[in-house]
């Protein structure tokens, strides 16, 4: 739900999509650690630490599709700078 409220915001001008990105990386493990388990939350630090936007951002769509659905493609770029800035913090 607070996602849901993030991209609202944004969408309105109110907030940024790399506002939305920051908020979702720095929750990203309490939303999906106990779900998914340690070697997936792997496979998503691995690809932080490659910097590799492209292929976290493959991972986003496949780990949380219904979050990704919500950001327009236009703003991928913006959304993964927040996302990566968080995760990187």
């Amino acid at each position: 739900m607070f996602f849901r409220v993030l991209v609202y915001a944004a969408r309105s001008g109110e907030k940024s999509f790399t506002d939305c990105g920051y908020e979702l990386g720095r929750q990203i493990f309490s939303i999906v650690g106990s779900d998914l388990g340690e070697d997936v939350i792997g496979e998503l630090m691995v690809l932080v630490m490659k910097r590799d936007t492209l292929a976290i951002l493959q991972w986003l769509k496949a780990r949380v599709p219904r979050m990704m659905d919500m950001i327009p493609t236009r703003e991928y770029r913006a959304f993964m700078k927040g996302f990566m800035q968080a995760v990187v913090e």
